[in-house]
C-alpha cells in the first residue's frame, strides 16, 4: 500500500512538471519566444515545487534501482512504460487546456497559462489531492522496507 501511494503521488509530481514543460512548448511557436524562454517557465515551476521534485526523483531512483536489483530488463522496460505515459498524459492535459477552449484563441489561452503559472496556480499546495502524501515523502527520513 505504501508502495502503491508513493508511486502515484510520484507520478501526480511527473505529470505535472511535464505538463509545464509540454505546455509552455506548446505555446513558444505562436508567442514568438524561444527554446531558453521554454527552459525559464519549467525552471519557474522547478523552483516552487522543488521540494516535491526531489523527493519525487529520489523515490523514482530507489524505485527502479529496486526493481532492476531483481530484474534489470523489467526494470528499463517498467521505466520507459512509466516515461512514455506521463508524456501521454502531459499531452492530454496540456492540448485539453491550451486547444479545447471556445471562445479563446490559442494565443489567449498560452498568455492565460503563463500568467498562472507566474502567480503559482500549478504548484503544489495543500489544496493538492496528492499533498499529504508528498509532504510524507519530503519528510521521509527512510525508504520503505520489504520486497517491492
Amino acid at each position: 500500500k505504501e508502495i502503491e501511494t508513493r508511486n502515484a503521488a510520484v507520478g501526480y509530481v511527473s505529470s505535472l512538471r511535464m505538463f509545464i514543460e509540454v505546455a509552455a512548448k506548446h505555446c513558444q511557436t505562436k508567442l514568438g519566444k524561444d527554446e531558453q524562454w521554454v527552459k525559464k517557465q519549467i525552471s519557474i515551476w522547478e523552483k516552487n515545487n522543488s521540494q516535491y521534485l526531489n523527493a519525487a526523483k529520489k523515490w523514482i531512483r530507489y524505485y527502479y534501482r529496486r526493481i532492476q536489483n531483481y530484474n534489470k530488463e523489467a526494470g528499463e522496460k517498467l521505466m520507459k512504460k512509466n516515461y512514455l505515459t506521463t508524456v501521454k498524459s502531459a499531452e492530454y492535459s496540456a492540448s485539453t487546456a491550451l486547444y479545447n477552449s471556445s471562445k479563446k484563441t490559442l494565443v489567449e489561452n498560452c498568455k492565460i497559462y503563463i500568467e498562472h503559472l507566474h502567480k503559482g496556480a500549478y504548484d503544489i499546495t495543500k489544496k493538492n489531492k496528492m499533498y499529504d502524501e508528498l509532504e510524507n515523502l519530503v519528510h521521509s527520513k527512510k525508504q520503505p522496507l520489504g520486497r517491492l
